[in-house]
């Protein structure tokens, strides 16, 4: 068990990336992909999250929808906040699987307060167990993984959807994170929801304190195709700091296993 003064239940900084605040997030709404297009009813003022099942490589909005739509792209999901109300256009988002999704964008004025639920797009008609909890399917696997890796024993959950996956003699792991001085160890992979994830050790070695969290890091500079990366702490200390604080793990969810999810 790895340990650094982390809360058992882990809140920690790897689920940062879906959800702030203390107040639990609207369970998300599936939609099915069968090759028509899907809406999208957006709030004037208020952000939605889409989830997709890849990567967004490419996102095409028309240009008559681009000054009434603020849209902000962060792997596999899309937040759009309309600024005005508009009738339904047209989206077209590509993913790095070369698959594209059409959607149907329209906004309306907000009626009463609260978040409208996240959206996750699936494109399979035989979808894998979903988690109890409500979560998208990545965040639970990142969470599932955090716990076993931090939690005392008699705290980590069991899950008969998630299992851990062997692994093969030491891999060695090429530089993942662009422009950044550190080493990588492999060290568990879990598989779930039709999804693999996969813990990294990652130790510091620059003489500089590393931010992990956005707007200090941006995840676009981890190489591969993740659906969801995301590190277990805030930053790492300078090389050689005491406590093991020059160290972290980072969680990389794919569709694939993590040495098929490689560029």
């Amino acid at each position: 068990m790895l340990c650094r003064g982390v809360a058992v239940l882990v809140s920690s900084t790897a689920l940062m990336l879906w959800a702030t605040g203390a107040a639990a997030p609207p369970s998300p709404v599936e939609l099915l992909w069968q090759q028509l297009p899907l809406p999208v009813d957006l709030k004037v003022g208020e952000e939605r999250a889409v989830f997709f099942p890849a990567a967004v490589r490419e996102l095409r909005v028309p240009p008559v929808l681009e000054p009434l739509l603020r849209s902000q792209l962060l792997h596999n999901v899309v937040h759009w906040q309309p600024l005005v109300a508009f009738a339904a256009q047209r989206v077209l988002v590509g993913t790095v699987d070369e698959q594209w999704y059409l959607l149907d964008l329209s906004a309306t004025e907000r009626v009463v307060e609260g978040n409208a639920p996240p959206l996750v797009i699936r494109d399979t008609l035989t979808a894998p167990p979903q988690p109890s909890a409500g979560l998208p399917p990545a965040v639970a696997l990142v969470r599932y993984a955090a716990q076993q890796l931090y939690a005392p024993l008699r705290l980590r959950p069991r899950n008969p959807d998630i299992y851990s996956v062997g692994l093969d003699s030491p891999l060695t792991v090429p530089p993942l994170v662009r422009g950044a001085l550190l080493d990588y160890q492999l060290i568990a992979a879990w598989q779930g929801y039709g999804l693999h994830v996969s813990a990294l050790r990652v130790i510091n070695q620059d003489s500089w304190h590393m931010p992990l969290t956005p707007p200090g890091f941006d995840h676009a500079r981890i190489r591969g195709r993740w659906l969801v990366s995301a590190f277990h702490h805030r930053n790492l200390a300078p090389t050689g700091a005491a406590g093991d604080r020059d160290q972290s793990v980072l969680y990389l969810v794919s569709q694939r296993p993590f040495e098929q999810s490689l560029l």
